[in-house]
């Protein structure tokens, strides 16, 4: 083992193997010269501690070719740090690509599930153009139909227009020859036929005045036959009618009150006075309803109200009016000194009753002669029979009950009876 020096100048120990000895050589083995400090081995291996090359100064040891041993690798370690890190990069790469590949799948899934919702979108986006393509398509197809209809009625319109056009001309044509006939007939003198029209027409205005002189007595022997049996069935004048109504409180109990009312003047009004107590007197109001309230009247009509019995029938109400030969006045009687003031009392429709109404406001001119301009004589007016003299407070708590969108009362009045105040208990 020889000491050599490396280039830091540290002392390093190194193995030389022996080289094989050349037997063919020509010195001796046994020779003392030359067998210095070398030895055989079993193998034929010289051994020597020291290099196989001699120095010029010793010019007594021949040459021994000596094989060497492999230099080892420097830091035997190295060759383990190459190792780990050779696995570490294999280590790295496997989780790269365990790694890519799971990224591949999230990457892969979350593409197809975009991809998914987006065709849904499209889907639904290409639905709806569909369905408004056919709804754009129905109503334009609805809008031509309508301007087809259009331009048909129009052009039935102008073809209308236009044959009245021809109408009217012709008309206006028959006009003119039919004034140049009148004016040619003024000249020549009256025609037999203008002579017979002026002779009818003159006939008809004849039996107009005969007719309304025929009803004025008419009318005269009806006030006259009323007032005579006015004057023996119930008396004197002034004749007085109670009223009793009742108002539903909904608590079952008795809540209603008096209306005094006085009848017209007999000289007046008497067909309209024996009418009505007529009707009183074969109670043939009672059970009748204030049902309406139309904001200058409270109307009185047959209907079933809150004391009605089950089998209640309107009909056969109105018919007991019909039945006992009271069921409308005979004419329209009406006088100018006893008119539609508030608190009066008269009849409804043509001819007047049995329905009546009672006046909220003054009413002498909407009620009065040529106020109803609906009826068949509008000259005539409706007949004004009694005015109240006592229970104005009853007949303003009905005026002031609650009323629907068609002014029907919510709760109807029922009025239980109606009778005449005898004499007697008038002057009491």
């Amino acid at each position: 083992m020889a000491m050599l020096s490396n280039r830091k100048g540290h002392i390093q120990r190194r193995n030389y193997r022996p080289s094989p000895i050349n037997t063919s050589s020509s010195y001796n083995d046994n020779d003392s010269s030359v067998n210095m400090g070398v030895t055989r081995s079993e193998k034929g291996f010289v051994d020597c501690e020291f290099p196989a090359y001699v120095s010029p100064v010793s010019p007594y040891v021949p040459y021994v070719p000596i094989k060497q041993n492999p230099p080892q690798a420097k830091g035997g370690c190295s060759s383990m740090v190459s190792f780990v890190i050779l696995m570490l990069l294999i280590l790295a790469c496997g989780y790269l690509c365990v790694s890519y590949d799971e990224l591949g799948d999230v990457v892969f899934f979350q593409f197809f599930h975009e991809r998914r919702i987006t065709k849904a979108q499209l889907d639904e986006q290409d639905r709806t153009m569909r369905e408004l393509e056919i709804n754009l398509s129905t109503k334009f197809d609805t809008k031509v139909k309508e301007l087809t209809d259009q331009n048909a009625e129009l052009q039935r319109n102008l073809s209308d227009q236009k044959e009245e056009k021809i109408r009217n001309q012709q008309l206006t044509d028959e006009n003119r020859q039919l004034n140049v006939r009148l004016s040619e007939s003024k000249n020549i003198g009256d025609s037999k036929e203008n002579s017979e029209l002026h002779k009818e027409v003159a006939r008809l205005f004849h039996e107009k005045d005969r007719l309304i002189e025929y009803k004025k007595k008419m009318q005269q022997n009806i006030q006259l036959m009323s007032r005579t049996a006015l004057h023996e069935k119930f008396g004197p004048e002034p004749h007085r009618v109670e009223i009793y109504v009742r108002f539903d409180n909904h608590q079952e109990e008795t809540d209603g009150g008096y209306i005094l009312i006085e009848l017209a003047p007999t000289n007046e009004l008497p067909h309209a006075v024996y009418w009505f107590l007529e009707q009183v007197s074969r109670k043939l109001y009672d059970g009748y309803s204030i049902e309406r309230n139309l904001g200058h009247v409270l109307m009185a009509l047959p209907t079933n109200n809150f004391l009605s019995p089950p089998d209640f029938n309107m009909d056969a109400m109105k018919k007991r009016f019909s039945d006992e030969g009271f069921e409308t006045i005979l004419f329209q009687e009406y006088s100018p000194n006893f008119p539609h003031e508030k608190y009066t009392l008269g009849y409804s429709g043509r001819p007047g009753g049995p329905n009546f109404y009672l006046s909220t406001k003054d009413n002498s001119v909407i009620h009065g002669p040529g106020g109803q301009t609906h009826q068949d004589d509008p000259t005539e007016a409706d007949t004004c029979f009694a005015k109240v003299i006592n229970g104005f407070d009853i007949v303003d708590r009905m005026n002031q009950l609650p009323t629907n969108k068609d002014r029907f009362l919510e709760d109807k009045v029922a009025i239980e009876y109606m009778r005449i105040i005898p004499r007697n208990v008038q002057a009491n």
